[in-house]
């Protein structure tokens, strides 16, 4: 389902206010030698630390690496057979909040800078992406059309306090 105009632009609006910073999802721009992957998209790099986390289909689906500024030291955070993208860094570099398909269908989750403490946030039978961290870490923002739309939600970073933003009634 396509994002709607007011929703996206209510989403558009969130991230702005809190600070978020979108990007295009896009190959890095490096050398053919330090590409990550053909398929590289959705890079997200922390305040501080220098690593970028994206997501690659180099294992067989989608997962979320990370590496390091110059292309070095790449690891994968995610490692499942499930589908994960849209890597965002907690303010702090600690967290990685991601989306996955792990349930069978799409949810927030969330998971420390080394892959470990995976958890499922919004644990909704709708589908629920695109997260954003607040400036202070508190809060993340997502879509969801678990009200049969897209919505833009907040929640707490760790999924409690669910609530539809924006309300869209079409």
């Amino acid at each position: 389902m396509p994002i709607r105009p007011r929703a996206a632009a209510s989403l558009l609006s969130l991230l702005t206010l809190t600070g978020a910073l979108l990007g295009p999802s896009v190959e890095p721009a490096m050398g053919d030698a330090a590409r990550p992957s053909p398929r590289a998209i959705d890079p997200s790099a922390p305040r501080g630390n220098g690593v970028i986390a994206f997501t690659t289909f180099r294992t067989g689906d989608n997962e979320i690496f990370v590496m390091n500024a110059d292309g070095s030291r790449q690891a994968d955070l995610s490692n499942n057979s499930a589908s994960d993208s849209q890597p965002a860094w907690s303010p702090d570099g600690a967290k990685v909040a991601f989306t996955s398909n792990r349930t069978g269908n799409n949810d927030v989750w969330v998971m420390n800078a080394d892959g470990s403490g995976q958890a499922d946030l919004s644990n909704d039978s709708a589908s629920d992406s695109q997260p954003a961290w607040s400036p202070d870490g508190t809060k993340v923002a997502f879509t969801s059309n678990r009200t049969g739309n897209n919505d833009v939600w907040v929640m707490n970073a760790d999924g409690s306090g669910q609530a539809d933003l924006s309300k869209d009634p079409a």
